[in-house]
């Protein structure tokens, strides 16, 4: 069996695997309560929790599924800055060197590099699915030719580049990797 489909309703649907999906999954009321501000329209846990898991089927699902991700990515990129300004206020002496707080300094700014960067990485492929909305929906929506024998078609480079993939984290380990020694304690001296 395929672990790239699910069973669950209906017909087998592909699923999206990448770093942000159960970070999506796990912080869908959060999400949700941003999305749900403006009462126009009202977005569910099961809804945003799809957005997160299954493969978009037309660009604007697309779009939405890169959004949840920077949301989440963005907003869990907080908690490592937050310990990292609590350690740096809890040093005595910001000259003297004490390797208990340089040490969780250093794990703070290397995990919030990486998040930013899975944050950017997103955010730039939520920008690339807005603008290639038109060609995303051609290419994720159902064939237009009517052929009695169903074709499973390929997704194509545009589709790669614009939806959630695994490849993320290493452009994200790229960025965390060129902006984290700048931060690590010590660096500037």
């Amino acid at each position: 069996m395929d672990d790239d489909l699910t069973h669950e309703r209906g017909p087998a649907r592909r699923q999206l695997r990448d770093l942000g999906r159960p970070l999506v999954v796990l912080v869908a009321p959060l999400l949700v309560r941003l999305a749900n501000r403006d009462k126009r329209f009202v977005w569910t846990v099961a809804e945003v929790r799809g957005h997160a898991r299954d493969w978009p089927p037309a660009g604007g699902d697309a779009e939405m599924a890169n959004l949840f991700r920077f949301q989440a990515w963005f907003g869990l990129s907080m908690v490592p800055l937050a310990v990292y300004i609590v350690a740096s206020l809890l040093r005595s002496d910001p000259t003297a060197s004490n390797p208990g707080h340089e040490a969780v300094m250093t794990v703070a700014v290397t995990v919030g590099m990486f998040t930013l960067g899975m944050a950017t990485v997103s955010g730039l492929k939520w920008a690339l699915s807005q603008y290639f909305r038109p060609d995303l929906d051609r290419r994720l929506g159902p064939p237009r030719r009517r052929d009695p024998r169903p074709v499973r078609r390929r997704p194509g480079f545009l589709v790669r580049l614009c939806l959630p993939s695994n490849l993320d984290w290493v452009l994200a380990l790229i960025f965390a990797s060129c902006f984290a020694p700048a931060l690590y304690p010590g660096a500037g001296t």
